[in-house]
């Protein structure tokens, strides 16, 4: 009789065949999730392009960029409630593919109306694949050791992400035209939904969970509200009326989110999670950061290439160092983390942060210090109009 057993030759294929099937539900749900970190940085380099086609004021160009965060942001308390509520993975397919049709949305837009119309659809979509995707990754991955090595490369996902998306985008402007900074997200999404569909099982249903919709709307109201002052300050003013009335709008929505969380038998955020200085000194410092962060990626796309007359392909390799260097601080802080303990790569690295930027701005805005005259046939502030 023949031994059933696999011989010490076939051990190795099939372990391997078991590791690459365990890694498919990983490789689905990071691969939606590189779609949304992706559109926060890619789009930066081709706004200008943007802007000039579509004859896109200042304030147009800041709500293409901004009004994806902003749903992003004001939504994704939405997106964790209705994962538990109907399911994780129907949720994050849901966001993958409203995130897929918004992107073809984009690259199709006609006018900045239509641009900025699809790309708030893009942050609803982006706010439903977050969420899902960390539930879904601790569903897939149950013990201790695999959830942390998938948690890892779920986060390094991000900083890969940042960092290709100015070159990337600067690529695709010059070769193919700044449609396909879109365009790129459908073949990722179409993967991404056939392999979590084949590879990650159907997750539980809660429907007794109830959403808090008065929350999530204040929640929404503050956030659309601070972001709509922000972009039009810079237009309007400080003092103009609209400004000072969305201002004060804001601060009751908040104050109407605060309330509510204080009554709510099972409130969306309980508050005395705020009372622990390590979450709220944490959540504030990662606030500056990517305010100051993701602002510079904003305002220095638009200055190489108007400013210092530089094409979008090197836009995005003159932004290339900042992006890379923050992914390979990441993994570094991750070991250095274990020595030194979180405090001092904080303190660290925010200080040098502000150093960089400092540095950048007295460098001055004059043109003639470096890179190439502007190209005077090509149209660089048409569209920047107030």
């Amino acid at each position: 009789m023949r031994d059933a057993r696999p011989s010490p030759a076939a051990r190795p294929s099939r372990h391997r065949r078991d590791a690459l099937r365990a890694s498919v539900p990983l490789l689905a749900i990071c691969a939606g999730y590189f779609m949304v970190i992706l559109d926060v940085t890619i789009v930066n380099v081709a706004v200008p392009a943007v802007g000039r086609e579509l004859s896109a004021s200042l304030t147009g160009i800041q709500w293409i960029t901004d009004g994806y965060t902003l749903v992003f942001a004001g939504l994704l308390l939405t997106g964790g409630a209705l994962g538990d509520r109907v399911g994780n993975r129907r949720v994050f397919c849901t966001g993958v593919a409203v995130f897929t049709a918004a992107s073809a949305g984009c690259g199709l837009a006609p006018t900045t109306s239509v641009l900025v119309a699809a790309r708030l659809l893009e942050g609803l979509g982006a706010a439903l694949i977050v969420p899902g995707s960390l539930a879904l990754l601790q569903q897939a991955y149950p013990s201790p050791a695999e959830r942390s090595r998938a948690f890892g490369l779920w986060g390094s996902v991000a900083g890969v992400a940042a960092s290709a998306g100015p070159l990337l985008g600067g690529l695709l402007v010059t070769t193919l035209g700044w449609r396909w900074v879109f365009f790129i997200n459908l073949p990722v999404g179409l993967a991404c939904l056939a392999l979590v569909r084949r590879a990650v099982a159907p997750s539980p249903r809660h429907p007794d969970r109830r959403l808090d919709t008065p929350a999530q709307a204040a929640v929404v109201a503050a956030v659309a509200l601070l972001v709509a002052v922000l972009n039009e300050a810079g237009r309007l003013g400080w003092s103009d009326p609209l400004v000072l009335i969305g201002a004060a709008l804001c601060l009751a929505a908040a104050g109407c989110f605060v309330l509510r969380e204080h009554l709510a038998a099972t409130p969306v955020l309980p508050l005395p999670l705020l009372r622990s200085r390590a979450l709220s000194g944490g959540t504030v410092i990662g606030l500056l950061f990517n305010f100051a962060y993701y602002g510079m990626l904003f305002t220095a796309s638009l200055y190489f290439q108007h400013q210092r007359g530089y094409s979008a392909l090197r836009t995005g390799l003159a932004l290339f160092p900042a992006v890379a260097v923050t992914m390979f601080a990441s993994a570094l802080s991750g070991r250095l983390a274990h020595r030194t303990g979180d405090r001092p790569l904080v303190i660290t690295g925010m200080a040098v942060a502000a150093a960089g930027l400092a540095g950048w701005a007295a460098a001055g805005p004059d043109p003639r210090r470096a890179g190439p005259p502007p190209d005077p046939t090509r149209p660089t502030r048409c569209w920047l109009r107030p």
